[in-house]
């Protein structure tokens, strides 16, 4: 069996307005194996996007608790936390933050500066990534120069840079044509192959039925496959 990296305990979240508390997550309890893919999919509204971001470490839940090698995330202090979401639990969301002043390479690569160091063999990984990607050609290119599909694969080229051992995104197909949809469903493949646990939220038939386990949000919570 494999390794169980990540436990959602009970996590439950709600936002208040003045004339009304509105409930999206109530009480999901999941684990996530290593190497296993996950789709995460529910009508708009459901909670997934939340879920993802209170699984990044970028909302506390109202309740419950969210376990990485057996520690509450929501425990760490900010500058663990920073560090986590760098190399352990890597999050792409829906929006394209990239920066403008730095090219595409370099926003693949963003996260040696944070750290300070450049590993040895930097660019031939990023050449690698972005070949997989169909982006080879565009690495030189100011986001400015990139349409919206483009800079949806860089970030997810920087995220797969980062080397984590949890990739986390937010409708990664978003802005993607049929090709790249594909390209963007086998890598995710891959890398789950490759020991990475990946849980993406989708609406996307094709790369839901990809993953290894759907898990349907309806704010409480099932699982299929």
């Amino acid at each position: 069996m494999a390794e169980i990296v990540l436990k959602i305990k009970e996590i439950s979240k709600s936002y208040r307005s003045r004339s009304r508390t509105v409930e999206v997550l109530d009480r999901i309890s999941f684990c996530a194996e290593e190497g296993r893919s996950y789709a995460i999919v529910g009508e708009s509204g459901s909670g997934k996007s939340t879920l993802l971001s209170i699984l990044a470490g970028l909302q506390k839940p109202d309740g419950g608790s969210v376990l990485y090698k057996e520690k509450d995330i929501h425990g760490l202090k900010d500058a663990e936390l920073a560090v986590l979401r760098r190399h352990d639990i890597v999050y792409v969301s829906q929006f394209q933050d990239v920066i403008p002043e730095l090219n595409l390479a370099e926003n693949v690569r963003i996260a040696d500066c944070f750290d300070d160091r450049v590993a040895e063999d930097a660019q031939e990984r990023t050449e690698r990534i972005l070949a997989r990607l169909g982006l080879s050609d565009l690495k030189e290119e100011l986001p400015e120069n990139l349409s919206g599909g483009e800079i949806r694969r860089l970030t997810i080229a920087r995220a797969i840079y980062a080397s984590p051992k949890i990739l986390l995104l937010d409708e990664p197909t978003n802005d993607l044509d049929r090709a790249n949809r594909r390209i963007v469903t086998d890598t995710l493949r891959e890398l789950s192959g490759q020991g990475i646990t990946v849980l993406a939220a989708t609406h996307d038939a094709d790369l839901a039925s990809a993953a290894d386990e759907i898990i349907y949000m309806d704010r409480s919570f099932s699982e299929s496959r």
